[in-house]
């Protein structure tokens, strides 16, 4: 499947991309509470936030496109035509009343098949907004007919030692205009932050409505879950796996600090 070549190509371009750039965050004491340091973007080098979502954005449509692919296979199983070739796209329901308008074009699919199809609809999930074909579905609507997905990034790898002083002690106003992020120390981290430089990585995350996950486990998820999907749908069984992916987490966007992209246009 094109989709597992997409984000692993993605996912090389991110490592070699923290490997070859220095990435050093402006810090400073949170002037309420000394436990906490303020992390901010830094202005150089600009993270390539809109090329890792154009390539994010091509990997799901190529997932979507794999099943209605396989929708379209399905229909064509028997000697009953199906009556509009152009209107047959892999079904994805949240509620089970949406059911019969969903496959009202897919009446050349054997109906052992279709219960399959229905089996696998996110409504049976115990959240069918966090069901893989939801995201799917959602992610690819985004990319393709709105702006293109969002994806952000949070600094990593931020231990106490990374941290540099201040070159010169001097303090610049434009460091302190794009909140990052907010670290909470039990114990004091030295007066190395005040103020000072973090050497930290990038990590991507997809943002979709209201809540983000690493784009580094969501990548992989969203793949062996789509072809577990097709086993199923094909075979009637689901597959065993001894090393299964984990669901990713998601966890809502925090109020100060990154910020979404979303009214940016796709190739901005």
């Amino acid at each position: 499947m094109h989709a597992a070549d997409l984000f692993q190509s993605l996912e090389r371009e991110i490592d070699e991309w923290n490997r070859k750039n220095v990435l050093l965050a402006p810090t400073r004491r949170n002037a309420s509470d000394p436990r906490e340091l303020e992390i901010f973007i830094p202005r150089e080098p600009r993270l390539p936030l809109s090329r890792w979502s154009n390539s994010f954005g091509d990997g799901v449509h190529s997932l979507r496109s794999s099943l209605d692919r396989l929708a379209f296979e399905l229909c064509h199983l028997t000697d009953q035509e199906p009556e509009k070739p152009t209107q047959i796209y892999f079904p994805i329901a949240e509620k089970p009343g949406e059911w019969r308008d969903k496959i009202k074009h897919l009446g050349s699919i054997p109906e052992r098949i279709l219960e399959r199809l229905e089996q696998v609809q996110p409504w049976h999930s115990a959240n069918p907004k966090t069901h893989l074909l939801t995201l799917i579905h959602g992610l690819d609507i985004m990319d393709k007919h709105r702006t293109k997905v969002d994806v952000i990034a949070l600094p990593a790898g931020w231990s106490p030692e990374r941290l540099q002083p201040w070159p010169g002690g001097e303090e610049y106003p434009e460091a302190w205009e794009n909140p990052w992020m907010r670290v909470t120390y039990d114990g004091p981290v030295g007066c190395v932050a005040e103020p000072a430089l973090w050497d930290v990585d990038a990590w991507p995350l997809v943002h979709f409505e209201g809540r983000m996950a690493l784009l580094g486990r969501l990548q992989p998820w969203l793949y062996q879950e789509t072809m577990r999907i097709f086993l199923f749908v094909t075979s009637g069984e689901w597959p065993e796996s001894t090393n299964p992916v984990p669901e990713p987490e998601w966890v809502v966007l925090p109020p100060w600090g990154i910020q979404p992209y979303a009214k940016r246009p796709r190739g901005t």
